[in-house]
């Protein structure tokens, strides 16, 4: 038996990870297109992010102890991911912070560090 008259527009929700709810039927190709462009960029940034810790667990493998290339690698990876143009790594030992890796850190902040560094030894010698 056919169905006569109008079909009523359904939109169906659907929520996504982030618990919002997306139209999903009866959406104009504009926000299916919208949509689709988010997914998209999530999936790109979880493979990347999957591809950084492939390349820290290598570097961890590979280390025999050394934790300097694992440090490295690590801060190798954080960079590019936020796109950023230099990074720094410090420890905490209880009393001051150790430089423990770099990336592409610019020459004016690494002389920076150094002459704070030699005047705060200057002053704890004193």
């Amino acid at each position: 038996m056919k169905r006569r008259g109008k079909a009523k527009n359904r939109t169906v929700l659907r929520s996504n990870r982030a618990g919002r709810n997306v139209r999903i039927a009866g959406a104009s190709p504009a926000e299916l297109r919208e949509h689709l462009d988010q997914r998209t960029r999530e999936r790109d940034e979880a493979l990347e992010q999957q591809a950084a810790a492939s390349k820290v667990l290598q570097a961890i493998n590979t280390s025999s102890g050394d934790l300097e290339p694992v440090f490295a690698t690590m801060l190798a990876e954080v960079v590019r991911i936020c796109d950023a143009n230099f990074g720094n790594i410090y420890r905490w030992d209880g009393r001051a912070l150790h430089l423990t890796a770099t990336h592409n850190t610019p020459a004016a902040f690494a002389d920076l560090r150094r002459v704070c560094r030699s005047v705060a030894h200057r002053s704890a010698a004193h």
